[in-house]
């Protein structure tokens, strides 16, 4: 099968090889009254088989995506953190994000206009691009016109 170019316009994609991680889903906020729960085995199994992992949270909850990093850092941690793909940064900015090291991170959200971009505030990604720039992952531009 081939993959369209648009594949990577998927809300959060991990490209790596993943080994059996004792992960933690996100359900909801439980403050939005649903629970987090732990993956189940047979979930731990799939996500140890898998070549991609696609992690989704609503865009504005900071619970979701402090779960997202803490799945980067285990990642990272292991060794199996290779990609990161952020539909939120235009594909016209991957020159930007080539080029992101730990010296200009902090440059990014301005390098790349995030507060025209109308996604929620930088602030609550900022962990998730940090993270993979700590563990050297590629950091993709998904946002295809």
């Amino acid at each position: 099968m081939k993959c369209k170019p648009y594949f990577s316009r998927f809300v959060f994609a991990l490209v790596l090889p993943v080994t059996l991680l004792p992960l933690t889903a996100c359900v909801s906020d439980p403050k939005s009254h649903f629970m987090l729960r732990e993956l189940d085995v047979k979930q731990q199994t799939d996500y140890a088989s898998a070549n991609i992992i696609l992690l989704g949270e609503q865009h504005d909850n900071p619970v979701h995506h402090q779960i997202q990093n803490e799945i980067l850092q285990k990642l990272g941690r292991d060794n199996r953190l290779k990609a990161v793909v952020f539909e939120q940064i235009d594909w016209t900015e991957q020159g930007v994000l080539s080029q992101l090291n730990p010296g200009n991170l902090e440059r990014l959200p301005k390098s790349i206009e995030w507060d025209k971009s109308g996604w929620p505030p930088y602030e609550i990604y900022k962990p998730l691009s940090a993270t993979a720039v700590e563990y050297k992952a590629t950091v993709i531009a998904g946002g295809l016109p």
